[in-house]
């Protein structure tokens, strides 16, 4: 069964550059990490994912992450926004998904000014 972690990147060049931003961040996390990419686009900024999945036909918009789950890579995927950082090892989500039987969520509201949890 394999597992990973699993982001967006379509259209602008910007959202590449925040993609790598949170590979980078999954990086000094956690460098066992498998991390994969969903894109628009074969170009230089995704060749340091572990793996690449480009879409043939692409919104370039919220609309492409509809898709999500019949692009994804891996058996097991956590999807991370692309403009999302990771500041400690997620690797326990993987425990704490373990019971779902197919699509979960994970998340609360916290004030701007919060070094807790997700935001």
């Amino acid at each position: 069964m394999t597992q990973g972690i699993v982001t967006i990147a379509t259209g602008s060049e910007r959202y590449y550059k925040m993609a790598l931003g949170l590979l980078y961040s999954i990086r000094v996390t956690n460098s066992e990490m498998k991390v994969a990419i969903i894109t628009d686009s074969n170009n230089k900024d995704i060749n340091e994912f572990d793996d690449v999945v480009i879409l043939e036909t692409p919104y370039n918009s919220y609309l492409d992450k509809l898709n999500l789950l019949i692009n994804c890579p891996y058996d097991e995927n956590i999807f991370i926004d692309a403009d999302s950082l990771v500041y400690s090892d997620i690797s326990y989500l993987w425990k704490e998904f373990r019971n779902t039987t197919d699509f979960s969520c994970l998340g609360e509201r916290l004030p701007l000014d919060s070094d807790q949890g997700f935001f």
